[in-house]
């Protein structure tokens, strides 16, 4: 019996804690709070946005739908990063890379650290962009209901279809090291109808999906969060 009393306002504090949010008239609300970015970008720092390696570099016949894709690319993350106002984004172009191989490339470090120090940047962005415009045919079964017995029937119909493939490796270097500090992968297809898909409206779909998760890599952006407030 000595040791009830201890026990019973032990229960009592758990249930004064537990009921605390409703007796407290506590709100649950939705913030947008400050995120860091994953790259240590201060004011006036430069990034050189380098050349990408196009999946299809291995092909020996050369695809100039990858070099335009890259080229979009580079003035896509210009222009991103340029909004920001606080860095100078530098573009090298044409510039021939250290390999087409991907490990190899990755792990070139005295490459990144040269060209870094060509444009006076303390980032290197670099990395792999596969883009690919699919346009193909097949039979595909449909439902069809017959106007005379009103009964519903299974048919073969030929349909053209358009698949539109777009995958970013996107490397973070530094400068300084040549050293990989960041590594993102991005992916993005779409299925349409018809045959008929514009190269720059296809491309920039797929960028667009990126765009919040690109920020998050160089820029601060703001994060949502839920948090209890207490009114007493």
């Amino acid at each position: 019996m000595k040791n009830s009393k201890p026990t019973w306002l032990l229960t009592g504090l758990l249930i004064l804690l537990v009921s605390a949010p409703a007796l407290a008239g506590a709100r649950l609300v939705a913030l947008k709070l400050p995120g860091k970015a994953k790259i240590p970008l201060a004011e006036g720092d430069a990034l050189l946005i380098a050349p990408f390696l196009a999946a299809s570099a291995a092909s020996d016949a050369p695809d100039p739908q990858a070099r335009r894709a890259e080229e979009e690319l580079q003035n896509y993350l210009a222009k991103l990063l340029s909004k920001a106002g606080r860095y100078r984004v530098e573009v090298s172009r044409g510039l021939p890379l250290a390999s087409s191989n991907i490990d190899t490339l990755k792990g070139s470090e005295a490459f990144w650290k040269t060209l870094g120090s060509q444009y006076g940047a303390r980032f290197v962005v670099s990395g792999v962009l596969d883009f690919q415009i699919t346009n193909r045919s097949g039979y595909e079964t449909e439902e069809y209901v017959s106007p005379r017995d009103g009964r519903t029937y299974y048919r073969q119909v030929l349909k053209e279809r358009t698949g539109v493939a777009l995958e970013l490796l996107l490397w973070v270097f530094s400068a300084e090291t040549g050293a990989l500090l960041e590594e993102e992968n991005f992916k993005h297809f779409l299925d349409k109808k018809g045959t008929q898909q514009d190269f720059v409206t296809a491309f920039f779909e797929g960028m667009h999906s990126f765009e919040d998760n690109l920020r998050g890599v160089f820029l601060p952006r703001k994060v949502a969060q839920k948090r209890w407030f207490y009114e007493f």
